[in-house]
């Protein structure tokens, strides 16, 4: 087989795959409807609760979509599709990358835009987000974005691990890809986790100074979040970067 890239061929892995996909976006569509009345209630509520749950549970369509690739027990099908390993990585990089963040965006705003018929249909996510805003500017943080690029690699991160996970294993590649979501969670939680202690540890020395504790607690987030945001800024990035390459060599160099 030749290792020039053949749209022909490309095209094969969508008609393999196609049945897989267009469960995926149905279950996601149907978890989005739930998720977006769900975020209209939280934010009747005005609550900040439950909107953290809301944004947390929004990232997970975008976490599992690699597991589509996983569907499939008998690996045999997959090793014998006629595309070239090039090929067969950039469908799937493509589609864990681009394809489902994108629909996600595209069902999410869409599902906006059918309650707006009706006038139920407020930007939940960007309004609470802008009080976030509002909050770290009250701190002296004037150039957090919730909506940069940040945050953009931390969603996208654990979902190329899993993608690697799903094609490095030979058996139980669902559990083991979403083992790979949560390992890369705690990880990335963990180094906020590390940050999380120095900031406890300063907000203690400047109590015992004698600074009240709402002025301690302004003074220490002033201080580490924009640290916090930028050393992210770079690590992620750096990180998804990586994973992507690694992944990209595992699926050209193995049969999957």
């Amino acid at each position: 087989m030749s290792d020039r890239f053949s749209s022909g061929r490309f095209g094969l892995l969508w008609d393999f795959y196609r049945p897989g996909i267009l469960r995926q976006l149905g279950w996601m569509a149907a978890g989005l409807l739930c998720l977006y009345i769900l975020a209209i209630l939280t934010r009747a509520a005005n609550s900040f609760g439950l909107f953290g749950l809301v944004n947390t549970m929004i990232v997970l369509p975008i976490y599992l979509g690699p597991l589509v690739f996983a569907v499939y027990r008998d690996r045999s099908l997959q090793t014998l599709l006629p595309a070239s390993g090039i090929e067969k990585a950039l469908f799937m990089l493509l589609y864990t990358v681009i394809a489902v963040p994108l629909a996600e965006v595209v069902i999410w705003y869409g599902i906006e835009g059918v309650f707006g018929v009706f006038g139920v249909a407020p930007d939940v996510l960007r309004s609470f987000d802008g009080k976030i805003k509002e909050s770290f500017m009250e701190l002296g943080i004037a150039d957090y974005d919730v909506f940069n690029p940040l945050r953009l690699a931390t969603e996208l991160l654990p979902a190329v691990v899993c993608l690697y996970v799903v094609v490095s294993s030979r058996g139980q590649r669902v559990l083991k890809g979403i083992g790979g979501i949560v390992g890369t969670v705690v990880a990335m939680g963990l180094v906020s986790g590390i940050y999380g202690a120095y900031m406890g540890f300063r907000f203690a020395r400047l109590e015992s100074d004698g600074m009240a504790m709402e002025e301690a607690v302004r003074v220490t987030v002033a201080e580490a979040t924009p640290t916090l945001i930028a050393v992210m800024s770079v690590i992620v990035p750096l990180l998804l970067l990586l994973a992507v390459a690694i992944t990209w060599r595992r699926i050209t160099k193995v049969q999957v």
